[in-house]
């Protein structure tokens, strides 16, 4: 009898862990859709509980099956495009970082569910409205090192002040030389007294614009050797003969200057350029000019118009050797077959007042936001966790997962560094759960179940045998 009744509940162990299997394949199943939601299976182990002695000695019987573990299966599930900028995936390791800011001592948890948005506060919250983790940035872009709730502070770009400007052009050989230089007397006479013309817009520290005009104008070598004891000779490469000068200018309306009277325009002194009998840049003796700017910080700017064959450095013995790299074409020459010399490229640093417009993630964490001004600038970086054992992370609801004593602690970094995945902006994770594997689960646990009742029932009619014997 202790036997039959011993194999009633070892069928009843049988029935609790396909039951439990039953549980866990229908909670695999019912998140199917959930965003990224990763499968569970069971781990069963047998239980060894029963010593019978024979004739051989002594034997064991096993007493049915309990539940060992029920594992999480942190593998990758498929990356779905949503256009969203805030929905975040992790393509490899890694676990965002959240927090409830409701409560004090919040523990933190992590989720693969990068289901984000940034709410009233500019805060980057989760649809729970925990607060994703990360390195907020600076109103210069800088990024801190203190992890901390990511926020969106800089909903403005601070101007920035003009002062590296870089021309490249390509210069007429064969525009008249323009004898006396140039002159800023009045319209017609920049006009008359200049080969070439174009417009930049620079910005002052108010982020304010003003419209410069650049003037380029051929001069006679020997008038501006009288002028400035400028010697046109061998340079620092042997063999090279230099053979055209021209002087650059910048016109400023005066109104927009300090002391400046309206309708005046002040003139400033750009630097000459020397070309080769190959029309290569030689020599760019250059000027950075002062501009007093009205109501706003004096701006140093410099113009660079490309490297010349003659730029040097000081060599340890106190020698100005050539640079190597400087190859007289990367920026201004002077080449014919042209009507006209004209602009290649323009390029300077400042830029105006911006207002945010868009944000975007891109695939190291960085958030980046785009302004109304044309520039960009990050403005935090989302971080990621990995553990050293995940599946031993606890469940907390939501998607969301709290450490434990066995999965070691949290290792805290950047997307794409160390073990850490990559972030996939404008993408969610679906779940990992694969259906028909699901399915077959569930027939073997039915199956399972069945036969583990047949057991019972078994045990049951052989036990009623049993009682007829008394009858």
């Amino acid at each position: 009898m202790a036997g039959l009744l011993g194999s009633m509940y070892t069928g009843n162990s049988g029935l609790q862990a396909a039951s439990m299997g039953v549980s866990v394949v229908g909670d695999n199943i019912a998140n199917t859709n959930t965003v990224g939601f990763k499968a569970g299976r069971v781990h069963f182990k047998e239980m060894l509980q029963e010593y019978i002695v024979g004739g051989n000695g002594t034997s064991q019987i096993g007493r049915g099956v309990q539940m060992e573990r029920i594992e999480k299966l942190f593998t990758q599930g498929a990356l779905q495009f949503t256009g969203v900028p805030t929905d975040l995936a992790i393509d490899g390791d890694g676990f965002f970082m959240v927090n409830d800011p409701k409560l004090q001592q919040s523990p933190d948890m992590y989720t693969r569910a990068g289901q984000f948005r940034f709410d009233k506060d500019g805060f980057l919250v989760s649809q729970g409205n925990l607060r994703v983790q990360g390195y907020n940035a600076g109103v210069d872009g800088q990024l801190s090192g203190v992890l901390t709730d990511m926020q969106i502070q800089n909903t403005n770009l601070a101007p920035q002040a003009s002062s590296d400007v870089s021309l490249s052009m390509n210069l007429n050989p064969n525009d008249q030389i323009v004898t006396g230089g140039f002159d800023n007397t009045d319209e017609a006479s920049r006009d008359a007294s200049s080969n070439f013309r174009t417009t930049v817009v620079l910005y002052d520290s108010l982020g304010n614009p003003h419209s410069v005009e650049v003037f380029g104008t051929r001069r006679d070598p020997a008038e501006v050797n009288a002028e400035t004891g400028l010697t046109l000779a061998t340079g620092v490469n042997p063999g090279e003969n230099e053979s055209a000068v021209w002087e650059f200018h910048a016109v400023v309306p005066a109104g927009e200057l300090t002391g400046g009277a309206p309708g005046d325009f002040q003139e400033f002194n750009l630097g000459t350029l020397v070309f080769n009998e190959s029309g290569q840049l030689s020599r760019s003796l250059t000027n950075d000019v002062n501009v007093p700017w009205l109501d706003a910080a004096a701006g140093n700017i410099s113009f660079d118009f490309g490297d010349a064959l003659n730029d040097a450095a000081l060599s340890a013995a106190g020698e100005l050797v050539p640079v190597e790299s400087a190859t007289g074409r990367a920026g201004t020459t002077l080449w014919g077959e042209v009507r006209e010399s004209s602009l290649d490229n323009i390029s300077q640093d400042g830029y105006g007042t911006g207002v945010l417009q868009n944000i975007s993630v891109d695939g190291n964490g960085f958030v980046i936001g785009a302004y109304n001004n044309g520039h960009s600038q990050i403005l935090g970086q989302v971080a990621l966790v990995t553990f050293n054992d995940p599946t031993a992370l606890i469940g907390n609801g939501g998607n969301n997962f709290t450490q434990s004593e066995a999965s070691g602690e949290p290792i805290i970094g950047a997307p794409r560094t160390g073990a850490r995945g990559g972030v996939v902006s404008g993408s969610l994770e679906a779940s990992n759960v694969e259906l028909s594997d699901e399915f077959i689960d569930l027939i073997s646990y039915q199956r399972a179940f069945q036969a583990n009742s047949r057991t019972i029932q078994t045990a049951d009619g052989l036990m009623q045998e049993v009682f007829q014997l008394i009858r």
